[in-house]
């Protein structure tokens, strides 16, 4: 007896070509260029082709970080064991920022300026002027580039990341510094990277939790680039100063 072949139980149904999502990728790298990272938006269940799937095929072949709307698409990746750095485009109610902390989540500036409104309020009392004459203000500095951004500073140690350090990097071959750059843009770990004069490239400030972490870092980040042939690292013991506010140069009136 010949049974009938399977049949899905869907009127309607999509098949999603992997290798053709590859070969967009390809071409979104060779139009933007190497050295500027990827970010897939897999935002509504990745526009209905399986956000899940999706992420896994994209970042195996290289994509830096993801993005989602809502803080619950954000949690489902994390559940799905995908590691990679996840940005929400939505901004977070006050209930969210602590659940999207503890994931992991980064944040665009709309809501950082969403739970600093309490502080521009506080601010405006303290000098004396209405809060939208301080809203003009600083959008008039934003827009002279005065004020590049708008940040939440995290304490690190409250966060577990109790290690500071600080790498030199080098190497003999031009051809390593696009590779390298692209790596440590895609390290959450990496919090400053900088070009220097004298016998090394590039100077790291990095965070992390603990030294094998670091350990980790060095093995699976920097030295995993082909090419880097030398580093020296220097654990930072305790910090006087650290900040970063600067001193501004009175204007003439």
């Amino acid at each position: 007896m010949t049974l009938p072949a399977a049949r899905s139980p869907h009127r309607a149904w999509i098949e999603i070509d992997h290798a053709a999502l590859v070969g967009n990728l390809a071409i979104v790298r060779r139009l933007a260029g190497e050295q500027r990272a990827v970010i897939a938006v897999v935002k509504a269940n990745a526009y209905g082709h399986g956000a899940i799937e999706v992420s896994r095929t994209l970042l195996r072949h290289g994509v830096e970080r993801l993005a989602v709307a809502t803080l619950g698409e954000g949690l489902a990746l994390r559940a799905a064991g995908i590691e990679a750095p996840i940005l929400l485009l939505w901004g977070l109610g006050s209930p969210e920022v602590s659940p999207a902390l503890a994931a992991d989540l980064e944040r665009l500036r709309s809501s950082v300026l969403e739970m600093g409104g309490l502080v521009e309020r506080q601010l405006s009392k303290a000098i004396g002027a209405a809060a939208s004459t301080l809203n003009d203000r600083i959008k008039r500095l934003v827009a002279q580039g005065v004020i590049s951004g708008f940040h939440a500073r995290l304490s690190p140690e409250a966060l577990g990341l109790h290690l500071l350090a600080f790498i030199f990097v080098g190497w003999s071959n031009p051809k390593v510094e696009p590779v390298f750059l692209k790596k440590i843009k895609a390290s959450s770990a990496v919090l400053e990277c900088h070009h220097v004069t004298g016998p090394w490239n590039y100077l790291l400030k990095v965070r992390v939790e603990t030294t094998r972490e670091l350990e980790r870092f060095l093995a699976e980040t920097v030295k995993a680039v082909t090419g880097v042939d030398r580093t020296e690292t220097m654990i930072i013991l305790s910090s006087a100063k650290e900040t970063w506010a600067l001193d501004v140069p009175k204007q003439e009136t």
